[in-house]
């Protein structure tokens, strides 16, 4: 697999994740066996659709490492797999200081509708980036009402930052 443009990547993508269980196993084996982040990437991509506790625990093992494509591709599949190891390794990442980690790995606690990381999204709002307070007021979204009660308690005089987005996201559906 040569290294090209991600966006040239995505038919394959598209025609891998429809796959049958010969594809999905090679892809699982590729990815435990190879060390290319590029690979590793294209791996994790396919396989997030499909993900089981093997495919989890090698995706943890990428949350780490010096590539962040790899990094925020083994984040992105973690949100698609419920774990109590991954909702752990996640809420880690809240506080990295790569501002990429934190927002993906936000929005992939929301995915998992993990209540334990309420108090983290929650300071995220106040967060430097606009990102990561977007992924966070969005995570906090899909909480439920516990995450609805955080947003709405943003008060304007202590941080108008996390007052305005915690207002864009309550007041749009999309992101229901």
């Amino acid at each position: 697999m040569n290294q090209v443009n991600r966006f040239l990547r995505l038919p394959f993508r598209a025609a891998l994740s429809s796959g049958d269980s010969h594809t999905f196993g090679y892809l699982e084996s590729r990815l435990e066996s190879d060390k290319d982040p590029f690979i590793r990437v294209s791996c994790l991509e396919v396989l997030s659709s499909h993900m089981n506790t093997h495919i989890s625990a090698l995706a943890r093992k990428d949350l780490y490492t010096p590539s962040k494509n790899l990094r925020i591709a083994a984040i992105r599949a973690l949100g698609h797999a419920p774990d109590p190891q991954n909702v752990t390794a996640l809420l880690s990442l809240l506080k990295d200081p790569a501002w990429e980690i934190r927002a993906i790995a936000a929005r992939s606690l929301g995915y998992l509708k993990a209540k334990e990381a309420l108090s983290e999204l929650t300071s995220l709002l106040k967060d430097e980036i606009w990102w990561v307070r977007i992924n966070s007021a969005i995570a906090l979204k899909r909480l439920g009402e516990e995450g609805k009660k955080k947003l709405e308690q943003q008060n304007p005089q202590e941080d108008k930052y996390a007052y305005q987005i915690a207002q864009y996201i309550l007041n749009v559906t999309i992101y229901e």
